[in-house]
């Protein structure tokens, strides 16, 4: 984990399967601007979303300028996270070398095998899961610990039973302020909202804020944040 820490974030939605105001567009995928404030400020995307044309489309209305990101995370392969990359790279609004990908994933970038620091704060944890491995970012806030989830593709509780075995979680003693991004879960699945919530208690996860594969009423009696979805915007 980076010994350093940033002082804060501003966190957008840009891609999300629901939308929170008229003018967006809203798709099956995921897509997080994250502006991380330490000696300077540092802007990244974890995940861009199924298309170009949406992801561009949504950054205008939210006026946040795209040329000036500074990495990319995608966190796991596939349309719905990695669909605007290649437009992205042919158009030079990022650099191949800023971009960062699962190992093996088949991606244009840097194969992450292991824990990488690219920037103050921010930690990528090494590629979890079984055959479809994620990536998730873990960055230091001050005293406070923030975790962005792509998908948490083999279930949330398996995914975050993984993620507590990896050195970037046992470096913040297993205290986590804030998850955000999918959950691959609905409200349907009680057993899975159950253990879920001991685990969230287990971390000290004050604020839940679940996007993508999370149905809209799992959404609700997760979120710390009221409705979630493209437009939201908040600061840590």
């Amino acid at each position: 984990m980076a010994t350093n820490s940033c002082h804060r974030l501003k966190v957008a939605v840009l891609c999300d399967p629901y939308v929170l105001y008229e003018g967006l567009w809203g798709a099956h995928g995921l897509a997080i601007y994250i502006e991380a404030y330490g000696l300077e400020p540092k802007r990244l995307l974890f995940g861009v979303g199924p298309s170009y044309s949406l992801l561009t489309h949504n950054a205008e209305e939210m006026r946040l300028d795209l040329k000036l990101v500074d990495l990319v995370v995608v966190p796991l392969s596939g349309r719905p996270h990695s669909g605007a990359l290649n437009e992205l790279l042919k158009r030079r609004i990022v650099n191949v070398n800023d971009v960062y990908v699962p190992y093996g994933s088949g991606l244009p970038g840097i194969q992450v095998e292991k824990a990488l620091t690219p920037i103050r704060g921010c930690t990528i944890s090494p590629p979890i899961g079984l055959w479809r491995k994620e990536l998730s970012l873990f960055f230091k806030v001050g005293e406070k610990t923030v975790v962005f989830i792509g998908c948490a593709h083999p279930g949330p509780v398996k995914y975050f039973q993984w993620l507590e075995r990896i050195c970037v979680f046992k470096d913040v003693k297993g205290k986590i302020y804030s998850v955000i991004g999918g959950l691959h879960t609905s409200s349907e699945d009680r057993m899975t909202l159950e253990e879920l919530s001991k685990i969230m208690h287990r971390w000290g996860v004050e604020k839940m804020i679940p996007l993508y594969c999370t149905s809209f009423n799992a959404r609700r009696l997760l979120s710390g944040v009221g409705e979630t979805g493209v437009g939201l915007v908040f600061d840590i």
